[in-house]
């Protein structure tokens, strides 16, 4: 599915483009990407930095063990293009196409982001992308992982490996969707993330 943002983007004027080099349009978009997730504002607003998870959340790739979950990496494409289509950046070599997954694998960043995208889409309310995307976090037991609480770089890649590989429990701690005691689908562990991000809105009445 694709998030709410892509079609908001498709209505905007196109801009003039301007190409520069990968890598500097690698650091501006993954900028982009964090102040829609609500970095600066969580530093703004309660002081609290974040810079090592989001470093973490930037450089680890996004890998499945669901097939279908293969959908999920392709929501960051779409990410891609909606900071192309707002910022009129573009870089060299970049392909026709904005599957570009093996020359630039999707990052848990921006997954997560896709996941809270279509959060938001399916809660029908005023609530946006940052909104999921830490409830997500919080349920990762990664809310806390501010810069000097002890939760490192090596903890921070082993909570998402855990979750990348499914190795959660059937409640799903340990899962970006925790449920609450007692309401947790049977099965929930084996469904793609789509259907995993239904169960968890029926089962907490979002």
């Amino acid at each position: 599915m694709i998030h709410p943002s892509f079609y908001e983007a498709r209505e905007l004027r196109p801009v003039k483009t301007r190409t520069v080099p990968k890598d500097e349009f690698r650091t501006a978009y993954y900028n982009w990407l964090a102040e829609k997730a609500g970095f600066p504002y969580m530093k703004d607003t309660y002081g609290a930095s974040y810079d090592t998870l989001r470093e973490v959340l930037v450089e680890t790739p996004f890998t499945w063990v669901h097939p279908m979950d293969e959908n999920r990496a392709y929501d960051a494409m779409d990410y891609r293009w909606i900071c192309r289509t707002l910022t009129g950046f573009t870089y060299e070599g970049q392909p026709e196409i904005d599957d570009d997954i093996e020359g630039w694998p999707p990052s848990v960043l921006e997954v997560l982001m896709g996941v809270a995208a279509n959060a938001r889409y399916m809660s029908m309310t005023d609530s946006d992308e940052e909104f999921w995307f830490w409830i997500f976090l919080e349920n990762l037991g990664l809310d806390r992982a501010y810069d000097g609480s002890g939760l490192n770089a090596t903890v921070i890649r082993n909570v998402l490996r855990k979750w990348m590989e499914r190795r959660y429990s059937a409640d799903g701690t340990g899962s970006i969707f925790k449920f609450p005691p007692k309401r947790a689908p049977k099965g929930f562990k084996d469904k793609e993330i789509w259907y995993q991000l239904n169960d968890y809105f029926m089962a907490n009445g979002y």
